[in-house]
């Protein structure tokens, strides 16, 4: 799958997002499609988040069940799946876990995730093939795409930190440090970049 601005999502990432108020800003600006896993999904139900983002938030039919797309895999792609699996069961956590199978199998070079540690480890096992970005990252991102400009976009990051209480996450100004040496320069960041 090669679509522009398509990616696989954690459970944190959309809570800390629907939660911050600013869900409905980055998916239609920078996300064209979400892709959630079979674990995401559990964990949105026991967040009840469940009704919020498959309701609430998708009228127009971006967020999809990587179930559906399961019966359409080749064997090929569902042996890359279990094999990312079997081999980072003991790392990560399931739903990060079943992010980066699930982004292996259907050919997805971006994940979102705000968990820090399951990003690096994605990012290193997958020898840099994956980009995994935090909300930070994404409205960078929508700056960068002309969607909405920097200090709009610092707005809603501290309007996410604070509704969210996180206290781990780097100052903004970090967050476009980060960007600016890494998220940039990734394949998939370029092409959609290009796509302009």
């Amino acid at each position: 799958m090669t679509s522009r601005s398509v990616i696989v999502s954690d459970t944190d990432i959309l809570g800390h997002t629907i939660k911050g108020g600013i869900f409905d800003v980055l998916v239609p600006s920078v996300i064209e499609e979400i892709y959630i896993t079979p674990q995401v999904e559990k964990e949105l139900r026991s967040n009840h988040l469940h009704y919020q983002v498959f309701h609430q938030y998708n009228q127009n039919n971006r967020i999809k069940l990587t179930k559906e797309r399961w019966a359409l895999l080749s064997v090929k792609s569902r042996q890359e799946v279990n094999k990312v699996k079997n081999r980072m069961r003991a790392v990560l956590d399931p739903g990060e876990l079943e992010c980066y199978a699930y982004s292996v199998g259907l050919g997805i070079d971006a994940i979102i995730s705000d968990d820090r540690d399951a990003r690096e480890k994605i990012i290193h096992d997958s020898g840099h093939q994956k980009l995994v970005m935090n909300f930070a990252q994404l409205l960078i991102l929508g700056v960068k795409m002309d969607k909405f400009d920097l200090e709009t976009a610092e707005k809603y990051y501290d309007q996410v930190v604070q509704r969210n209480m996180l206290s781990r996450f780097a100052s903004f100004s970090k967050q476009i440090e980060l960007f600016d040496r890494f998220t940039i320069n990734h394949s998939w960041t370029q092409q959609i970049l290009a796509e302009l």
